[in-house]
């Protein structure tokens, strides 16, 4: 899946080399990360995530009160009582855009 998002700062040089060469990689089968499994040499796998990326997987933790919140929007959309601000909607989408 493809997502564009045009807030984000176009990827470097070596973001972009690393794509490619990992897209190569799995055309041809081949493994980025060093020797083929089952082979004598020792390798460890590592994983960096953007800061970006940190902070989507920070906020999709689940606590008790997200949940309850969730549980509770759900009921009341489903319900037919869900009410949009339409202002405080259009409000925070304005103020999101002119950060930064």
């Amino acid at each position: 899946m493809k997502i564009n998002d045009t807030n984000l700062p176009p990827p470097s040089s070596a973001e972009m080399a690393g794509a490619q060469q990992a897209q190569r990689s799995s055309q041809v089968g081949g493994n980025i990360n060093g020797p083929a499994p089952g082979s004598l040499s020792s390798s460890t796998d590592a994983v960096s995530l953007s800061g970006l990326a940190q902070g989507v997987r920070a906020q999709a933790a689940d606590s008790p009160e997200r949940q309850a919140k969730v549980d509770q929007l759900s009921q009341a959309y489903a319900s037919g009582s869900y009410k949009v601000d339409s202002q405080a909607t259009a409000g925070a989408i304005i103020e999101d855009a002119t950060k930064g």
